[in-house]
């Protein structure tokens, strides 16, 4: 079972990096997505991942699988996975569906690896 998310925050000058991918802001989304979820999980910042290419990235630890190419308004494909192995649900509010958990629909950008 996952204990927490770790997300990439790393900023590196000059070269794509999750940092520079808004890392910290999709780590603070992710929390507050736990949060209204109720799922028993929390969010760790790391420094790299070495996928710096491939972000912003995170995992859900440990030994979960990656998810690259985030942003903080799009994190359907890890908060389903939460669910999906956690089995938290989000609180339907306002009309959303429980997949939605506030957030827009996956675009092909936000990928998800094994």
């Amino acid at each position: 079972m996952y204990t927490s998310v770790t997300v990439c925050v790393h900023r590196r000058m000059g070269r794509p990096s999750c940092g520079a991918g808004r890392g910290d802001e999709i780590a603070d989304a992710l929390t507050q997505a736990l949060a209204d979820m109720g799922a028993p999980l929390s969010v760790a910042r790391i420094y790299c991942f070495g996928l710096c290419d491939q972000g912003p990235t995170a995992r859900l630890t440990p030994g979960g699988p990656f998810f690259h190419g985030l942003n903080p308004d799009n994190l359907s494909a890890i908060l389903d996975e939460i669910r999906k192995t956690v089995g938290a649900h989000a609180q339907t509010d306002a009309g959303l569906s429980s997949m939605q958990s506030g957030f827009p629909v996956q675009t092909p950008n936000a990928q998800h690896q094994e």
